[in-house]
């Protein structure tokens, strides 16, 4: 871990390193998952999906954004959880964490709303 000038315990950084990088990760391979889906929907409403898939990219982007740079503000070098970096003492990344967590919850809705009815 690298020197910063944050206001934080080294062990408050610590704590909130690892999630945050598991976090960026598992976005970084969703943002893909995503990009993928728009690149070979076949269906016939490909416009109308392909527009949808594009819409989730741009948060997911953000949120690499914010997490990458969090790490950085924290001292590691960029390459679970909220209750675990709050009681780490870092209230700013266990909030990163939940806007994070409001926008999947928004993604998830917005994916099953677009899924088919199911029978019966």
């Amino acid at each position: 871990m690298r020197r910063s000038r944050l206001g934080l315990a080294d062990n408050a950084k610590k704590t909130s390193i690892d999630p945050l990088q598991k976090a960026l990760t598992d976005r970084i391979d969703l943002r893909l998952a995503v990009k993928q889906t728009h690149w070979t929907v076949r269906d016939a409403r490909f416009q109308q999906l392909q527009e949808f898939f594009s819409s989730l990219v741009g948060p997911l982007g953000e949120e690499i954004d914010t997490m990458a740079e969090r790490v950085t503000a924290l001292g590691a070098y960029v390459r679970v959880s909220i209750s675990a970096v709050d009681e780490g003492g870092d209230a700013d990344t266990a909030n990163v964490f939940t806007g994070t967590s409001r926008s999947l919850d928004k993604t998830l809705w917005f994916v099953e709303a677009h899924r088919p009815a199911e029978a019966g």
